[in-house]
């Protein structure tokens, strides 16, 4: 096995083997690569809650202005240009 640059007999190293004790490179994700995409994950997911939810509301809301409104949109009617013809 090679060892890095400047590594006297004795000093110790770190290798990566297999599960069969075969010798393997350094593992392609670290923690810090699985802590963002964690963090990353639970965002986008409250974000997506979050829309949901303000849209839920947002309708409610939009209803319940449209039912408050609605009496007196009946009493305009035949007021303005589209008014039927009397």
């Amino acid at each position: 096995m090679d060892a890095p640059r400047g590594v006297k007999a004795g000093d110790s190293v770190d290798i990566w083997v297999d599960e069969n004790g075969y010798h393997a490179g350094p593992p392609l994700r670290t923690a810090l690569d699985d802590a963002v995409a964690a963090g990353l994950s639970a965002w986008l997911m409250i974000s997506a809650v979050t829309a949901v939810l303000l849209a839920g509301v947002w309708t409610v809301a939009d209803r319940a202005s449209a039912g408050r409104l609605q009496p007196s949109a009946r009493s305009c009617r035949g007021i303005g240009p589209r008014a039927a013809p009397r």
